[in-house]
């Protein structure tokens, strides 16, 4: 191991964006090289599982007890709801994110007690369906005749449940801490002496709902003077590398000062015709947006949309698409849409800095806005922890949709 492996560690400068110098960043990224190819192992453990009955219509928090060892990367968890319609009850009918929506609130707070993650299930499928490019946990439909196919089914759930009848909807969470697997920029160190982090999941109020609106439910239509029960079981596995020396934690400060942050906020107060502004604020380095229009209760396929916009702080115009484009590029990039009323906006090419930048604008400008129309924004950026708790909140006001 070079001596520049343990040196002391590194500072951030005062510049925002140059943080580290040109030498530590090269350290950080030689250490991060040793760690991963040579000197660590990846683990992929379980660390915590139960049950538990949901009561209609409330949230169930679970408090996942983590394992304060290695470096961890990310937490994986799978859950199943067994939903038992009565015979006296109104037909379920799957909603827009169907099983990614059993958790309506999933929240990390690592030791630092930095909370890096405060977001829906549906915004976490979003990110996910970005990193890997794909539906996550989605099989290709082949016509070759070799049994490949969708045979295990890792995510599920009828398309409706009918009265007197049940079903299973079963979900993955991918929950990251680094921002890509093949790189610890974001990673957590948790095996430490008094390591204290909190990884807390909400079971879905509104895992089925009497309402018609799709957004945030996995199932609408339920009867609330008869409604369903659930059973339901959850495990969480943690992804941490270990077994590596502790002198390389020295040398990585670059990658574990960094924050990847998963947020979700809302905004109200919508006009048609006009660009309703999303401001990406100040010592942050946004490398996705999710925007979820929920138009009063409706969820539409763009028809309710007349064009996104990005602009720069001198109002010079970056980017401005039409649905047809728009949809066009999501394709490529996911390899799908996402349902009705979502919207991806991938940056990890040119992300937007607003420390270089200034106060950069995303605009939706809407034909149509309903009564009670809200906008749900899903945040995905980098940040260096010295400096966040100086940053100014997110645009929105909290908000899980």
């Amino acid at each position: 191991m070079s001596a520049s492996t343990t040196a002391a560690p590194a500072t951030p400068s005062t510049n925002i964006l140059q943080p580290f110098t040109g030498q530590q960043q090269a350290t950080n990224d030689n250490a991060s090289a040793l760690l991963r190819q040579s000197y660590g192992k990846r683990f992929f453990q379980p660390i915590a599982n139960g049950s538990f009955t949901p009561v209609y219509g409330q949230p169930t928090i679970i408090n996942v007890p983590l394992n304060p060892v290695g470096l961890i990367t990310k937490f994986v968890v799978e859950v199943q709801t067994t939903v038992t319609n009565p015979s006296s009850g109104s037909t379920l009918t799957r909603g827009s994110f169907g099983p990614f929506s059993t958790f309506s609130l999933i929240s990390y707070t690592d030791p630092a007690q930095n909370n890096r993650i405060q977001t829906t299930g549906y915004h976490l499928a979003m990110v996910n369906a970005r990193r890997r490019r794909r539906v996550p946990g989605s099989s290709v439909t082949t016509d070759s005749p070799t049994g490949f196919g969708a045979t295990l089914a890792p995510i599920a759930a009828p398309s409706t449940i009918a009265a007197n009848a049940t079903g299973t909807v079963s979900a993955v969470y991918e929950i990251p801490l680094s921002y890509g697997r093949n790189t610890l920029k974001g990673a957590v160190f948790a095996g430490a002496v008094f390591a204290t982090q909190n990884l807390q999941l909400t079971f879905n109020p509104n895992f089925a709902q009497n309402s018609a609106d799709p957004l945030g439910a996995v199932y609408t239509g339920a009867s609330n003077a008869n409604p369903p029960t659930y059973s339901t079981t959850w495990r969480v596995y943690q992804e941490y590398w270990d077994q590596f020396p502790l002198q390389l934690l020295t040398a990585l400060s670059p990658d574990l000062s960094t924050v990847y942050e998963l947020k979700q906020t809302a905004i109200t107060s919508l006009l048609a015709n006009n660009d309703n502004y999303i401001r990406f604020n100040n010592l942050r380095q946004f490398m996705s947006t999710s925007l979820f229009f929920d138009n009063g209760g409706s969820l539409n396929a763009g028809t309710d949309i007349n064009y996104f916009l990005l602009q720069s702080a001198n109002q010079t115009i970056i980017w401005k698409k039409y649905i047809q484009e728009f949809g066009y590029e999501t394709a490529n990039l996911l390899g799908d849409n996402p349902p009705a009323g979502c919207y991806m906006f991938d940056f990890t090419e040119a992300p937007i800095i607003t420390a270089a930048e200034g106060n950069t604008v995303l605009s939706l400008n809407p034909n149509l806005v309903n009564s009670n129309a809200t906008i749900y924004i899903g945040w995905e950026d980098l940040a260096t922890s010295s400096v966040l708790a100086s940053a100014s909140s997110l645009a929105g006001t909290a908000g899980v949709g």
